[in-house]
């Protein structure tokens, strides 16, 4: 019998991959597998600042890819030479440092393999964080990280008192201003039961408890606490004056931009069921024409800050009328019942007050 040279012997084998392929079946390297991947059932992009992470890195057998969070949560592999094989995954961050890690061995003869990362995948050790704000009437902006509509000097507060877990935390209420902290070092993914609360100098408690249930996060949880008017002890809730500093526009116009003109006005102030008046000061700019008032002040129209003082802080309703120049009746052009805050204090923002026209009667 001849023995089959070397060519021969490559003829044998080109002429077996073609019979194979003729019967439909692919070569090994030919397979393709495609790895995908999920958190909490989940591959929105949001997720990536949820958990702080920065990249995703993938390895099927000896093949390696590294994939940024905010693109696809996939990867194709090519030449994939093995039916079962080891697939590894791994949440990385910016410094490269590994969130969570995930390894299977799995076949890829379906074409493809998906991780299921849980919240509990990254880990539960230090390294979260909640951040603290706390305002004082609420804040200007009607948001929580706007500035607060009054400051700790305004009320003798010198110190915010944070317990976590029991655990307390002592910072300077102002804090250089921003009114807020972050207690760092916390678990990720636990519940916190905080408490806050407002101190003086003499660490004499100036307000009741803020408290809330809050999940540390290492994307960061956050806790507001709010004290108004009535979270105070006595006799700063019933005893702080303050001031409202305000002006007026008339369906968007100053006094004399109207045709007639804008030319009295009629503030009343009341409290906030608007039922009783309240004795209050209504004066310019400068603190001076002040006109006394038992819950009613007519003057002229003005486009100035007006200012009014004298009032206990906390809600009120402050009616406004207005009178075209030469009415000499009792039914104003001009009206709007507006519910207003009085701060502590004299450094409070100013509220532009828009006064529609008066309904028919």
């Amino acid at each position: 019998m001849t023995k089959p040279t070397l060519a021969g012997a490559a003829q044998v084998l080109i002429v077996s991959a073609l019979i194979a392929l003729a019967a439909g079946c692919p070569l090994d390297h030919d397979r393709q597998a495609t790895v995908s991947w999920t958190i909490e059932g989940s591959n929105s992009p949001s997720l990536c600042s949820t958990y702080s992470i920065d990249r995703f890195r993938i390895r099927l057998a000896r093949q390696s890819a590294t994939t940024r969070c905010s693109d696809r949560w996939a990867v194709d592999f090519q030449d994939v030479l093995e039916e079962k094989t080891q697939l590894t995954l791994e949440a990385l961050d910016a410094s490269g440092a590994t969130l969570a890690k995930k390894t299977a061995i799995a076949s890829v003869s379906l074409g493809g393999y998906i991780f299921h990362l849980m919240a509990s995948d990254f880990g539960s050790g230090p390294g979260a964080r909640i951040g603290v704000l706390w305002n004082i009437n609420g804040s200007i902006a009607g948001e929580d990280k706007a500035p607060s509509w009054d400051r700790c000097a305004e009320v003798g507060a010198k110190t915010t008192v944070i317990k976590v877990d029991g655990a307390t935390h002592r910072v300077d209420c102002s804090a250089s201003g921003v009114m807020s902290t972050t207690l760092e070092n916390l678990l990720d993914g636990k519940t916190y039961d905080l408490k806050v609360k407002l101190e003086d100098a003499t660490g004499k408690d100036l307000t009741t408890e803020a408290t809330g249930r809050v999940v540390a996060s290492k994307a960061g949880g956050q806790f507001v606490a709010d004290f108004f008017y009535d979270a105070f002890y006595s006799p700063l809730d019933d005893e702080t004056k303050g001031v409202f500093h305000f002006k007026l526009t008339f369906a968007g116009a100053g006094c004399g931009e109207h045709s007639p003109a804008v030319g009295t006005i009629r503030l009343g102030l009341f409290d906030e069921h608007d039922f009783q008046p309240v004795k209050t000061h209504v004066c310019d700019a400068d603190g001076n024409a002040c006109v006394a008032a038992d819950g009613i002040s007519t003057f002229d129209c003005s486009d100035a800050l007006l200012t009014l003082s004298e009032a206990v802080w906390g809600t009120y309703t402050l009616r406004i009328a207005g009178f075209d120049a030469g009415n000499t009746s009792a039914e104003p052009t001009w009206s709007k019942r507006q519910e207003i805050l009085i701060g502590a204090g004299v450094e409070n923002p100013v509220v532009v007050i828009d006064v529609p026209a008066a309904a028919s009667p």
